[in-house]
């Protein structure tokens, strides 16, 4: 299973806030283990970087397939904060990849 320290092997700058390393080694592992392939695993041609074009590039398409065999999907999460029964605030984001842990 790959790991945080081979993406810092080959040059991702990865950085840690508060206890998040922590917990995704000892608590996530798998799902760590699978993001770490994933980005291992992207290669982008010379040809690619100099393509013109708009939408999504073929790298961030093959990403996305990837993540996408793995479980890793769209979803759209909402954050709702309640006094007494009284919702007073609400944020929506959508992410683009979340793999669910049940």
């Amino acid at each position: 299973m790959k790991t945080i320290a081979d993406l810092k092997d080959v040059g991702f700058d990865i950085h840690a806030v508060n206890h998040a390393m922590a917990v995704l080694t000892k608590d996530f592992p798998d799902p760590l283990g699978e993001l770490c392939s994933a980005l291992l695993d992207i290669h982008i041609p010379d040809v690619e970087l100099v393509k013109s074009g708009g939408g999504e590039s073929p790298v961030t398409q093959r990403l996305r397939r990837e993540l996408t065999e793995l479980n890793w999907l769209k979803r759209r999460v909402v954050i709702r904060k309640t006094v007494d029964n009284v919702e007073r605030h609400s944020i929506t984001h959508e992410i683009d990849h979340m793999r669910l842990i049940t």
